[in-house]
């Protein structure tokens, strides 16, 4: 435009054709009378250039037009270096083409697997929106009609680029389904185990240590979106097996993955006459900006809860977010319109809103690192603004008081996601003001108000998941240990505040106490967090007494985890209209305390004396509980592999316990009695 401007246009050279991103290129003439699926594959499969097609072998991206051989590209230098590329990356060697078809041949049933696909996508894929179920299923018949033939006959390295991981993303499915399966499922799938012995969770495990297996065969030399979608869904898997150490060391090779391929990046569009072409990528678009918006908000979730460093920084990203919409079965006719606020909600509904929170994450972290005296106390209130008026701003359907409820039926979702957000504004409010715990009253009291709001909402999602005879309930554990110990934290330090209204947060604490007894039958991590988490409570019920009250236990003796009934949603919704969770952010004059005798609850507590409370480590309880496990099990886990990320000074003294550490808080507390009945 410059040159036409200029009148100078005769003398520019213009090129051809600009390359795009992976996956999203411009496909044949022909394009018009194909189908979606064939579209797709058309459009993902082109070959680029000689040398990027390269580029990733030799450890460049393919993304990138600047780096060395993108300019070459650009530069017109674009000969065929096959002769000289790494020979173990050319193609997939022939000599695994019988361990790519040993583990093809471990699938399931089409049958086995429809049973699967249909529960995934109904109870377990809108909890994130990792896939889009029209474009898998059309990738799914793709996959039958073409992948015998060609293994047999040619090898997996004649199937399309994207169907060479594909297999490795089906059983990644079939994991987190199976994860996820109801008491009461079909019998037909008990024709998928071995034999009686065999359980559900055996053959999760099996699923998914297949689909890692296959996309170490062809993931790591030609990576795809596909191959992505599936390492996302592998995080997922991990975190709900409660290896949380591991998901977030993998969930750094999925952000890696994504970044080389370009997810974090605008698209563009390819140049084509055809308008079947062009809608297929503006939908294929939308698909990868659903897939980066996921990686963004988990990784900034983990960092968070784990207290680990972020694997993405936005100063990189480019890519625009999404439009909430569905993509529809007949997608090459459509153009994307983002739904307005009297259309249903979609599972990208709860997804966006998600990620405009999470882009708040990294300035917490950053908070966090300057301890519990922010250089800048008006940041503080600045996110804590954010997230009041985040909360106001949410639909009515998510409200959690008295909630527009009228999508319920028709999409079932509508429930969980309400409490999912509800959660996630507590956790910011709780994890914006936890290392400001001793040096801000305010402070302590939202910690203390959030910690109890979460707990109620867990108690909720509990109910809605034993109403559903779930029998997986790993996304509560995490979410209640954190909330529990912060809120036994913030009892021990001042029990004399909370005297009044101690009976309250002291059920929140049993049955989150029992909540973890329940979940621990099945995941290690959960009863080693309900041990602690019961040795805790002993520390409250001791602070109270100390403190000169006596601390009533209304439960009586405690009782077996079996026998735990969560509340119903209906009988905490009573409660939940009782705890105040975004306190006006003007109420005081956000004064920090460097001197813990400037706070008035210290002068009571004379045992803390002598502890520094202006160098306290943030309080962070999942981190800590991680750290117990991590030492324990040191020599069997490789968290920080220099081949893959070399570790920062914060990843190399992670297993330091410090003097000021929150658990060399808790127990300096001395039990006087030998009565841990919680």
């Amino acid at each position: 435009m410059q040159c036409v401007a200029r009148g100078t246009e005769g003398i520019c050279t213009y090129e051809k054709s600009k390359s795009s991103p992976a996956g999203i290129v411009s496909g044949s003439s022909h394009l018009s009378s194909s189908s979606p699926s064939e579209t797709t594959t058309q459009l993902e499969d082109r070959e680029a250039p000689a040398l990027l097609r390269h580029a990733h072998d030799y450890g460049y991206s393919n993304s990138d037009s600047l780096n060395s051989l993108g300019m070459l590209t650009k530069a017109g230098i674009d000969a065929d270096i096959s002769s000289s590329q790494p020979v173990a990356a050319s193609q997939i060697q022939s000599r695994i083409r019988s361990e790519y078809y040993g583990y093809v041949r471990r699938l399931p049933s089409k049958i086995h697997c429809e049973v699967l696909f249909q529960h995934f996508f109904v109870c377990v894929n809108h909890l994130n929106a990792a896939l889009d179920e029209t474009i898998f299923r059309e990738q799914v018949e793709r996959w039958w009609s073409l992948a015998y033939d060609l293994l047999l006959k040619q090898g997996p390295e004649k199937l399309p680029e994207d169907l060479q991981c594909f297999p490795a993303l089906i059983f990644q499915v079939l994991a987190l389904a199976l994860q996820f399966l109801p008491l009461s499922y079909d019998a037909r799938l008990d024709e998928l185990r071995f034999g009686p012995s065999q359980t559900f969770t055996d053959l999760s495990r099996e699923y998914s240590d297949c689909s890692v297996a296959l996309s170490k065969l062809v993931g790591r030399m030609r990576l795809t979106l596909v191959g992505v979608q599936q390492s996302f869904l592998r995080d997922c898997w991990l975190v709900n097996t409660g290896d949380l150490m591991q998901a977030w060391n993998h969930s750094g090779l999925t952000v890696k993955n994504a970044m080389a391929i370009g997810l974090h990046l605008e698209p563009e569009m390819p140049l084509s006459s055809q308008p079947e072409a062009l809608l297929n990528a503006l939908w294929m678009n939308e698909l990868r900006k659903r897939t980066w918006l996921n990686l963004f908000a988990w990784d900034s979730c983990m960092a968070v809860a784990l207290g680990r460093p972020m694997f993405i920084d936005l100063k990189a990203c480019t890519v625009t977010v999404p439009m909430d919409c569905d993509i529809p079965k007949d997608r090459l006719k459509r153009v994307p319109i983002a739904r307005s606020d009297s259309d249903k909600p979609t599972p990208m509904t709860e997804r966006l809103l998600r990620s405009k929170m999470s882009q708040h994450f990294y300035e917490i972290r950053e908070l966090e690192l300057e301890g519990p005296i922010p250089r800048e106390p008006d940041k503080v209130k600045e996110l804590h603004n954010f997230a009041v008026n985040f909360r106001k701003s949410l639909p009515a359907f998510y409200q959690i008081s008295n909630p527009d409820t009228r999508w319920d039926v028709e999409c079932p979702f509508v429930p969980t996601h309400r409490e999912l957000l509800s959660y996630m504004v507590d956790s910011f409010f709780m994890t914006l003001h936890r290392p400001y715990i001793f040096t801000r009253e305010k402070s302590q009291r939202q910690v203390y108000e959030s910690s109890l709001a979460i707990l109620d909402s867990q108690d909720r999602l509990f109910g809605v998941l034993r109403g559903s005879q779930m029998q997986f309930y790993i996304g509560l554990a995490f979410p209640t240990f954190d909330a529990a110990v912060l809120l036994a934290v913030v009892l021990v330090s001042n029990p004399e505040r909370y005297q009044t209204s101690f009976s309250r947060p002291y059920q929140s604490l049993r049955n989150a106490f029992e909540r973890l007894q329940f979940i621990g039958s099945s995941m290690a991590l959960a009863k080693t967090g309900a041990e602690i988490l019961q040795a805790t409570i002993c520390r409250v019920k001791e602070a109270q007494e100390r403190a000169g009250f006596t601390a009533h236990n209304p439960f009586g003796d405690s009782s077996p985890a079996q026998a735990y009934i969560p509340p119903m949603p209906e009988e905490l919704q009573r409660d939940s209209s009782d705890v105040s969770t975004s306190m006006s952010p003007d109420a005081d004059s956000w004064r920090f305390e460097v001197s813990q005798s400037a706070m008035d609850w210290t002068t009571q507590n004379h045992e803390f004396s002598e502890f520094d409370f202006s160098n306290l480590e943030v309080p962070m309880p999942l981190k800590e509980l991680l750290l117990d496990e991590e030492v324990a099990a040191m020599p069997d886990v490789d968290i920080y592999n220099s081949g893959v990320w070399m570790p920062t000074q914060e990843q190399q003294t992670m297993t330091d316990f410090s003097e000021n550490s929150l658990w060399n808080f808790l127990t300096r507390y001395p039990i006087t009695n030998d009565d841990q009945t919680v």
